[in-house]
């Protein structure tokens, strides 16, 4: 979401339903097909000396992350007063629909850099599109012609209409529901709606809402919704929104930005100047709990949600004036690190034997594991303005998003 002068797979992750539209290769929503940051890669024989641009198209503004199904990318984004919805082709870049509406935002002072919004990723499923603005307007799409099928503007319903820095949260689309983070400071609600009509399905009022995009895991035999909110993470029962449990975790400014990352019986957070933990949760006689398993403050992460790549825990840290690191998920132990001083965020994606660490400077870091032995192999410059947004990495191609442009690269 924002970084840092603004203040602002898985073993027990539940499988996404990714219904007509979703391919081996396909990337439907915020962190891929698993919603954890691991994408289906094979590796180039040679990696080359430069990728070649196939594509580049001035797509808008915002942070939001492309999606790509069926032979299409869709982003949300925004053009001057508007916020808009496309679909492209992806092999030329063609522009097939668009859907625009006006939304007027105003960013805090601390976080003008990052522009407009919008921030949160939207998510493909069962042939509709949904996608969330940066002033909790929920729109839902058929992905096949652009038509609108439902919206639902959430700002209205809270005394504070979004979060301070605004919606970054992404929606999470599961068992026929689209569930979403809204409200504003203080005062907000995990909401659950029924894909295809917009209905209500269930509510879970409580704390505003976090930054960070909620996630789906099998946790004591009940699939439940694990949520960052404002200053808390709770797991609340996918079918019914009952609570489960809750855990105080309050980060500097209340950026809550991390997606939690599922292993086993844990799964991973961290924020700003705050540990990296993993926190296991667990039901006995018949009471639930969240515990802190491990906690490392050496590898704190304030915007970038680390990946499970081969074994280990990666992620980018903003320790050291940011450096990667791997490190064993189990235990916390750092296996391996880079020096320091590599910038202040990047989006990191895990694919094959290689792990992929896009910088907001626009530098693209291949990253490859062969045995014991990890170093990088390959870095590229894919964009002259920054690249916020999380790529999206297939088979000899990689999609990227920077402040106004939508590019496509061949490794060929």
């Amino acid at each position: 979401m924002l970084r840092r002068s603004a203040r602002c797979a898985a073993v027990a992750l539940a499988a996404v339903s990714l219904g007509s539209l979703a391919l081996a290769a396909d990337w439907p929503q915020w962190r891929g097909p698993g919603r954890d940051g691991v994408a289906a890669f094979t590796a180039p024989k040679a990696w080359p000396a430069k990728l070649t641009k196939v594509w580049s198209v001035e797509a808008g503004g915002g942070h939001s992350s492309p999606l790509v199904a069926g032979g299409k990318v869709y982003l949300h984004a925004r053009q001057g007063g508007d916020e808009t919805v496309s679909a492209f082709d992806l092999a030329s870049g063609k522009l097939l629909w668009r859907d625009s509406y006006p939304t007027s935002y105003s960013p805090a002072a601390e976080a003008q850099r990052h522009g407009l919004g919008p921030f949160a990723t939207p998510a493909l499923d069962g042939g509709m599109l949904y996608a969330f603005g940066i002033n909790e307007i929920l729109s839902a799409y058929d992905a096949a012609s652009g038509k609108l099928l439902w919206r639902h503007d959430f700002g209205k319903e809270y005394p504070t209409p979004r979060p301070y820095y605004g919606t970054s949260s992404s929606p999470l689309v599961m068992d026929g529901m689209v569930v979403v983070q809204a409200g504003g400071e203080g005062k907000g609600a995990v909401v659950a709606l029924d894909a295809k009509t917009g209905k209500p399905r269930w509510r879970l009022d409580g704390d505003g809402p976090g930054y960070g995009s909620p996630v789906v895991a099998e946790l004591g035999g009940v699939r439940q919704v694990i949520v960052p909110t404002q200053k808390k993470i709770l797991g609340a029962a996918l079918a019914t929104g009952e609570k489960l449990w809750e855990m105080p975790f309050q980060v500097p400014y209340d950026q809550n930005i991390l997606t939690p990352v599922v292993t086993a019986d844990t799964f991973i957070m961290s924020g700003e100047d705050t540990d990296a933990q993993a926190i296991r949760v667990s039901k006995k006689d018949g009471k639930w709990s969240a515990e802190k398993v491990w906690a490392d403050r050496s590898i704190s992460m304030y915007m970038s949600s680390p990946v499970l790549w081969d074994g280990l825990l990666c992620g980018f840290s903003s320790v050291r004036r940011g450096h990667v690191f791997c490190a064993d998920p189990k235990t916390g132990e750092v296996r391996w690190k880079t020096e320091g001083s590599e910038g202040e965020s990047a989006a990191v994606v895990a694919g094959g034997s290689h792990l992929f660490v896009l910088r907001n400077d626009a530098e693209l870091q291949v990253i490859q594991r062969t045995g014991g032995e990890i170093r990088k192999v390959a870095q590229y410059t894919v964009a002259d303005a920054a690249t916020w947004a999380s790529p999206v990495v297939m088979d000899g191609r990689i999609l990227v998003k920077d402040a106004m442009r939508l590019t496509l690269w061949s490794l060929g």
